[in-house]
This record gives C-alpha cells, structure tokens and sequence, in this order.
C-alpha cells in the first residue's frame, strides 16, 4: 500500500543512504535525498532576523505530524512570542 501511495510521487525524499537502500529493497523507486541539518549560509547567527515581536521568540521546527503535540507548544503560557 505504501509503495502504491509513493509511487505517485514524483519523488520520496529520504534523509540517509541506509532508509534509500532499505526502502529501494522493498520495491520503492523515485528515491532522493533530503538531507537533514540547516544551511548555515542562509541561516547565520552572526545575521539575526530583525524581528519585531515580544521577546524572547519561541519556535518549534519540524513536521507537523499528532505526536509532535503542537497544541502543547500553543498552549505554553511563557511571555514572549510563539
């Protein structure tokens, strides 16, 4: 059923060589890289965004998936901005 859903994809991205040959094993094709980390040279901490909210800025990153429970991170009463 997952390789059916996957197959309409024009491409998987996968984060390692290991889950591509793992998944190319069970018959996946279309496979490619997306590799985890941040581009620091589009993101530098020696250049901030100049941001004009309450301080101190919260943020989550990531999928948007249940069991990342991003109600929670809402729900959090600090001061400052979500």
């Amino acid at each position: 059923m997952l390789r059916h859903f996957h197959d309409a994809a024009a491409t998987t991205m996968v984060a390692t060589n290991s889950l591509k040959q793992e998944l190319a094993g069970r018959g996946f094709k279309k496979l490619g890289f997306w590799t985890r980390g941040v581009d620091t040279d589009l993101f530098n901490p020696n250049d901030p965004a100049k941001l004009d909210l309450p301080q101190p800025i919260f943020m989550t990153v990531g999928r948007v998936a249940v069991e990342k429970n991003l109600e929670a991170f809402l729900r959090t009463t600090h001061s400052g901005t979500k």
